[in-house]
């Protein structure tokens, strides 16, 4: 009974990601998810009581993985390059895998609402500060440029948008780009833009 709970909560999380993703927040329906899911919506307010915990929930899901995934790349040895593009292999991963990711961002930076800015501000902040201390050191070290951590964060994140949301506005026949090809586009930009040699 319980491995069946924790499976239904799971999927509504799964269905939230879709639906938050296609609508934004103000345009998600709790109704929509359950009908995503294949449940009532009734079902739902066992797991989530309203739209906004279960947005949180849904936040906490995408950006806690990914931010455990950072935190084990400095647990490794290696360079402060060596962790950047680490941390590029994760991401592009992370795109392919949770698609409405970046969706659910871009959403948030074009629409700019405060209650539901807040929350996901929260869940990326551990994440851009263990990416941003490592490009911080970089820069100290005189390995990196002398680049803001977070100017360098929003545009990996705005040609991450480009490469894989955007092919398909600009190109009708775009295929999605694998994690692969995402990875080492972004290690071109981020070759450039980051490293001194």
């Amino acid at each position: 009974m319980r491995a069946r709970g924790k499976e239904t909560r799971q999927a509504i999380l799964r269905a939230a990601e879709v639906v938050f993703a296609e609508h934004g927040y103000a345009g998600a329906r709790m109704d929509d998810v359950a009908a995503e899911v294949g449940i009532k919506r009734a079902s739902m307010v066992y797991y989530f009581r309203d739209k906004a915990s279960l947005y949180r929930a849904l936040l906490q899901d995408l950006y806690g993985e990914l931010l455990e995934r950072h935190r084990r790349v400095l647990e490794e040895p290696g360079s402060v390059q060596d962790r950047v593009m680490g941390f590029l292999s994760i991401w592009a991963q992370h795109i392919a895998e949770r698609p409405g990711s970046l969706r659910i961002m871009m959403w948030e930076s074009a629409h700019e609402r405060r209650e539901t800015a807040e929350p996901l501000a929260a869940e990326l902040a551990p994440i851009l500060q263990t990416i941003g201390s490592v490009v911080d050191e970089g820069r100290n070290a005189g390995v990196f440029r002398d680049i803001d951590a977070m100017r360098f964060l929003m545009i990996v994140t705005g040609a991450t948008a480009f490469l894989t949301l955007g092919l398909n506005v600009l190109t009708a026949q775009a295929s999605p780009l694998s994690p692969t090809e995402l990875h080492a586009e972004l290690r071109n930009v981020v070759t450039r833009l980051l490293f001194l040699d």
